[in-house]
């Protein structure tokens, strides 16, 4: 996959989430379609964008990349009606952006799986996990992180799909990091309950986990080794 791959991109969802990335991407030369389950929603937000308003199987069937900003709760009935029984999504790249936390405890709702893994095996798509770990005024309008920027972290098992995302993080005003393969994303979901919870505590909206390294750090400073060693003591 190349980054000719974002020539077609479909939007899932007209909330919060999709209406703050998705402006982002709509540029010259890209079809972008938008999808929900209101159809005057679909049009408002496909008319703001300069988009087609489409429903979830025909924009599945004409995307190479879907953005999938719905309710964590919402997302199995999204993909069988965009067509994942009938093998409509296999192959697609879809951006997983849903973090299954409940709001009381700030737990995730199913701990022992992460809801990319389950979008990847449902529907046989290329699920990178990305966008997840910040409010959407984040995604609204990058705030100053400073001169190294806003760090996302991204997951998935396929390099080129991972590679198509990192340019909409791009996009964005971001930086994508990856962090290895889908298997991370329950991490990242975790992550997320903490940024969650601490929004929830009154926490300024641009508050969110950044990667950075001090300025004066060099590759070299600290052995392979003894990076290990920070990030699992030896046991005693």
């Amino acid at each position: 996959m190349t980054m000719n791959s974002l020539s077609n991109l479909a939007v899932f969802g007209t909330g919060a989430m999709a209406g703050a990335l998705a402006p982002h991407f709509a540029r010259p030369g890209r079809a972008l379609t938008v999808s929900g389950r209101t159809r005057t929603e679909v049009e408002r937000l496909a008319s703001e964008l300069g988009a087609t308003a489409m429903g979830w199987r025909d924009a599945a069937d004409a995307a190479d990349v879907i953005l999938l900003a719905v309710h964590w709760a919402g997302v199995d009935d999204v993909l069988i009606a965009a067509g994942a029984d009938d093998g409509l999504l296999e192959g697609k790249v879809i951006v997983d952006c849903g973090n299954p936390v409940e709001v009381e405890k700030f737990t995730l709702v199913h701990p022992e799986e992460s809801l990319s893994v389950k979008i990847q095996r449902r529907t046989g798509a290329r699920v990178v996990k990305a966008f997840n770990l910040a409010h959407i005024d984040v995604w609204r309008a990058m705030p100053d992180y400073g001169a190294g920027g806003l760090m996302v972290p991204i997951c998935g098992d396929d390099p080129a799909a991972k590679s198509a995302v990192a340019g909409l993080v791009d996009e964005v005003g971001a930086t994508a990091i990856d962090v290895g393969e889908l298997r991370q994303a329950l991490h990242l979901e975790a992550a997320a309950a903490v940024v969650i919870r601490h929004l929830f505590g009154g926490a300024d909206t641009s508050a969110t986990f950044n990667l950075v390294s001090a300025r004066s750090a060099s590759s070299s400073s600290i052995s392979r080794a003894s990076r290990g060693d920070i990030c699992t003591p030896k046991p005693v």
